[in-house]
């Protein structure tokens, strides 16, 4: 029986003349950061681009959104329904527009005006609004004649609508905006439409995300930004010249200067006390999710990290990387295809596709390289099309 290194050999040299043959590796080579050297990595491989196309599926559409509540919105002949996990068009395409599910409802346009349908696709709120958002903890921001304001699942107001812009509710708290000119400031309201904090902040990133508030005090450049609590004062000071929301326990900031609205500096992280974990270094911090964060390095390519700044994989200059909300499988686009691999480096799909979404619910959206008009599908986590494949399917 061969012993655990002959077989780590073997399997390594296999890895390596696959990618002479076929493959163009995604991963870097190791090196270290702040010295501490990575985790070994394994090469990820693109399939190669000039395999065989694989046989159309069966379901396909001209354009499809990321699953949420069981349902995706697609289109087909320029309308909007939406279909299940399994395929089935669960509400036929007949709308303008059409947004995820959130909170049993989701937004659709129809005739210029939003409305909201729930998952029956009984239009339960008829469209009247100039604007729709998402529902959050029971409430969503619509547009009317006054201005935004709020309703419940019902399509029953909650308060005024008198804001000129307004974002979800979070931990109980919405941000608001009053006055629509380069005096406007942003406040945050309860449920009740009852003003907790005062407007004073001229920027919300959002609203409140492990019991803090992301907000910048300058409305022209130099920005600075920091975080406030429940009742308006200042967690963390003003001290970064960016910053992203905390998820779980941390969240990035960066130092440096903007030139118009990029910015130019380094991030690193911070924990809720404000105490630096991760060191400044990386050109660009997403949040963490399931103890992972992507990051840009300064001199190219994009990376993960863990909680402790410790790079796990690195992936090449020139592919493009989408980080899923849970599970490890990443999204890469490379030139003109893309593709799915665990961040152990395995591929999960056979054949590249033109352009593809994260994994939600289960599913991910793939557009199918093809001669002709765009061409969408879903396929599951083994890279199986969602209802098979067929290539004398109809259109």
């Amino acid at each position: 029986m061969e012993s655990a290194l002959v077989l780590g050999i073997r399997r390594a040299l296999s890895c390596a003349l696959a990618a002479s043959l076929w493959a163009m590796p995604l991963f870097h080579s190791a090196r270290k950061i702040g010295g501490v050297e990575n985790a070994g990595f394994s090469l990820a491989m693109a399939p190669h681009p000039r395999a065989a196309p694989a046989p159309l599926p069966m379901l396909r559409y001209e354009w499809a959104g990321d699953f949420a509540e069981g349902l995706a919105p697609v289109r087909l002949k320029g309308k909007y329904g939406y279909v299940d996990t399994a395929g089935s068009m669960r509400i036929p395409p007949a709308y303008d527009m059409a947004a995820g599910f959130s909170g049993h409802r989701a937004a659709v346009l129809k005739g210029g005006v939003w409305g909201y349908l729930d998952v029956t696709g009984w239009e339960i709120i008829p469209p009247a609004y100039s604007a729709a958002g998402a529902f959050a903890e029971g409430l969503a921001s619509v547009a009317g004649e006054n201005g935004y304001g709020f309703i419940d699942s019902n399509g029953i107001p909650q308060g005024e609508a008198l804001y000129s812009d307004a974002r979800p509710y979070s931990q109980g708290l919405a941000a608001v905006r009053l006055g629509d000119d380069e005096n406007a400031a942003w406040a945050f309201i309860d449920k009740r439409g009852a003003q907790v904090i005062p407007p004073l902040f001229p920027d919300v990133q959002g609203g409140f995300s492990e019991g803090l508030a992301l907000v910048r005090v300058e409305s022209e450049m130099p920005y600075r930004s920091g975080f406030i609590d429940s009742s308006g004062g200042f967690a963390i000071d003003t001290l970064y010249d960016a910053a992203g929301d905390f998820h779980e326990g941390l969240a990035p900031v960066g130092r440096g200067q903007w030139r118009g609205n990029r910015f130019l500096g380094t991030w690193g992280y911070i924990d809720r006390s404000g105490r630096s974990v991760v060191a400044s270094g990386f050109a660009e911090a997403g949040p963490f999710r399931n103890g992972k964060a992507l990051v840009r390095m300064i001199g190219g390519g994009n990376a993960l990290i863990d909680r402790s700044g410790r790079l796990t994989c690195a992936y090449r200059e020139d592919a493009g990387i989408i980080l899923p909300d849970q599970g490890d499988l990443v999204t890469y686009q490379l030139r003109e295809t893309a593709g799915f691999l665990d961040t152990r480096g395995k591929t999960l799909t056979a054949t590249p596709f033109a352009e593809a979404g994260p994994f939600r619910e289960e599913r991910a959206r793939v557009r199918v390289i093809t001669a002709g008009p765009p061409v969408w599908a879903y396929i599951d986590r083994h890279g199986k099309y969602v209802g098979g494949t067929g290539r004398d399917a109809p259109r």
